[in-house]
């Protein structure tokens, strides 16, 4: 999921209620797959603990451009 362009039209369109709107989009985000992952007999655990240069590398997300949230 691509989030990143919804991330920048938050922002510009409610300034700093935007951050907060986009941290509620991601634990959305989040519980749907816990739901999907339930729906298909799967395990999952979301986790917001991690470490930001890792996980940008592992998905190839420049900094300067975005980062990781959830």
């Amino acid at each position: 999921m691509n989030s990143q362009k919804f991330y920048c039209l938050g922002i510009r369109k409610y300034r700093e209620r935007g951050f907060r709107y986009i941290y509620l989009d991601a634990e959305h985000i989040a519980q749907n797959a816990s739901l999907a992952a339930v729906s298909l007999e799967l395990g999952a655990c979301p986790v917001a603990a991690f470490f930001d240069d890792e996980i940008n590398n592992l998905l190839g997300i420049n900094p300067a451009r975005g980062s990781i949230i959830y």
